[in-house]
């Protein structure tokens, strides 16, 4: 369930946009004009409660249409996803380097270890139960014996990771781009419409009349995003007033 909406809330924004003065969640709500229509807006949840003073109203119908059009032209564009792509072939290549410097380090260790290992075996060949500290040899030789076995047991789980592996055609990307924008386009429910808008946008806010849609790409890399959607007004409301449209 997605915070602030229902699960079967039939707008897409439920539990997506939040209020830009608390933070709160934008709940929806009705209202009847003259003529008995009936309008469907987002409210602040806080507001409602008498918890925040951001008592402006989104006509739910408008928002939504302008967030759908605006993840297709500015998130999910060819371009976009080209550049999802590359920050995945870019992790793969990071992480083969991270492997190898793992597997630099836990050789260093493991030999360094067994160089010590060695010493104090010579030590007893020469001395026997004679030897200085004998104890302590026995407690060292065990400490040795245990980071001998765990480097090894490392660098044998690293050796058989398995490799995070890409090869993307450019048929391919155009394919990921269209059953990406078909999930919004072709489907009838918004429900479904709405889980994948969650799957990677983090919050919506609107901030004057600009329109921020905050989601990270490496969900739909290892970096949050930020577009901003200036929207004019030819979908808001009259946001100065708690009044339906006039009929």
């Amino acid at each position: 369930m997605l915070a602030g909406g229902t699960p079967r809330s039939h707008h897409l924004l439920a539990g997506l946009f939040q209020c830009h003065v608390c933070g709160g969640a934008m709940h929806t709500e009705s209202g009847t004009g003259r003529n008995g229509t009936t309008y469907h807006y987002y409210r602040c949840g806080q507001a409602k409660a008498g918890l925040c003073e951001n008592k402006k109203r989104v006509s739910a119908p408008e928002m939504d249409e302008f967030v759908s059009r605006s993840i297709l032209d500015e998130i999910l564009t060819p371009d976009r996803v080209a550049t999802i792509i590359r920050d995945i072939k870019a992790a793969t290549e990071t992480w083969w380097k991270d492997r190898s410097e793992r597997r630099e380090h836990l050789t260093v260790a493991l030999r360094e270890a067994e160089r010590r290992q060695k010493n104090l075996f010579n030590i007893l060949e020469l001395q026997g139960i004679d030897a200085p500290n004998l104890g302590d040899i026995t407690v060292r030789l065990r400490e040795i014996k245990a980071e001998i076995e765990g480097a090894t047991k490392a660098l044998q789980d690293l050796e058989s990771a398995d490799s995070p592996e890409l090869t993307i055609s450019e048929d391919m990307l155009a394919q990921a781009t269209d059953a990406l924008r078909a999930i919004i386009i072709e489907c009838d429910d918004p429900i479904i419409v709405r889980h994948f808008f969650a799957s990677f946008v983090d919050k919506i806010v609107v901030e004057g009349e600009a329109l921020v849609i905050k989601y990270q790409p490496q969900k739909l890399m290892n970096h949050g995003l930020s577009t901003v959607v200036h929207s004019g007004d030819r979908w808001l409301p009259d946001l100065d007033s708690n009044q339906g449209p006039a009929d």
